[in-house]
């Protein structure tokens, strides 16, 4: 399972995108036309899009999903015994007439998303309720991610064996013949793919197929810089390497930049941990485990952030409501 949080909620967004009608409208769609194999799990959505639309902070919503596996199974009693815990986290120490939610589950993907959506407010002072602060909250909800994991047995996408998640096709077909292949026809392979996920799945099934050839040859990979000169080498431009991504010009000028992030692209990528995933199958969480020694201790470390990140928010929740905010009649919107 993997957590992610949205950048959208701010008023810009407000503005040009109608703010919580629009987050509303694309996880559940219109009333004239409802979004394909989405689902309203929890909450109310009109309610707590009505709260969102009115709220007159800088940051109105917080938004963000819990994407699964294709291999994840999940009993539908998990899921909301899931969702509880995520909100039971994210509100520490709030009592539940002070936030409101609601989630959505998508399946379109051929997995499970469960998308929820925050009002930023405390609801009783009407005081601004910042959910999430990426610098601050990450240690926190990581260490969830991986506590929630490891109790359900579900795949964990940080581990080291499971972050090839693309399934080898046109790479070794395209690189098996590579002195009689040329730049161009790699580019113009993968311009077929529409989806700009599908031609990055696709380059990295490259990249790792090519990996292996050299690793055959005693030419291996084995740096941020080798695996940046391969990419030229295929025709693409450079543009930015960061420390955890390596970012290639569009072959479409008019689009954004793409930016190649995994562990192959990182920074501190070895030798080692790109022959380790050129050489895996596919994302089986059955192969390559690491000890349980080294799984123990990575739990034993989740579990000991997790406490003291935890009793950190609940510190900063404790005195939220202390005085009443600008917003007071927010309070109107609740059932109590």
């Amino acid at each position: 399972m993997l957590l992610k949080f949205f950048k959208r909620g701010g008023t810009d967004d407000d503005r040009r995108t109608l703010g919580g009608s629009a987050v509303k409208n694309y996880l559940l769609g219109t009333n004239d036309q409802p979004r394909k194999k989405a689902r309203l799990l929890l909450g109310d959505a009109d309610e707590v899009t009505e709260i969102i639309n009115g709220l007159p902070f800088a940051k109105v919503y917080t938004s963000g999903c819990l994407s699964f596996h294709e291999d994840d199974k999940l009993a539908e009693a998990q899921k909301f015994d899931i969702m509880a815990d995520f909100e039971a986290m994210m509100f520490v120490g709030l009592e539940p007439h002070q936030y409101t939610s609601y989630w959505v589950e998508h399946t379109d993907k051929g997995r499970v998303e469960l998308n929820f959506v925050f009002p930023n407010v405390e609801l009783v002072s009407g005081n601004h309720l910042q959910v999430y602060y990426h610098n601050r909250d990450l240690n926190l909800v990581n260490s969830w991610k991986n506590l929630t994991n490891d109790k359900y047995g579900f795949i964990n996408p940080s581990d080291l064996e499971n972050r090839r998640d693309v399934t080898p096709s046109i790479g070794p077909n395209l690189l098996k013949d590579w002195d009689q292949s040329n730049k161009q026809k790699i580019i113009d392979k993968l311009k077929h793919y529409q989806s700009i996920e599908d031609f990055k799945q696709q380059l990295t099934d490259v990249v790792l197929t090519q990996a292996a050839l050299r690793q055959q040859t005693d030419e291996p990979l084995t740096c941020q810089d080798d695996v940046a000169k391969l990419l030229e080498d295929f025709g693409f431009e450079i543009s930015r390497r960061g420390k955890d991504s390596i970012s290639i010009k569009n072959p479409d000028p008019t689009k954004k930049n793409i930016k190649l992030k995994g562990v192959i692209y990182e920074r501190d990528a070895t030798e080692s941990v790109i022959r380790y995933v050129a050489e895996r199958k596919g994302a089986d969480p059955a192969a390559n485990q690491i000890s349980a020694d080294d799984r123990a201790k990575q739990l034993r470390q989740a579990a000991a952030t997790f406490s003291s990140e935890l009793e950190k928010r609940r510190e900063r929740h404790y005195g939220v409501s202390t005085e009443f905010g600008p917003y007071r009649a927010v309070r109107n919107f609740v059932e109590f």
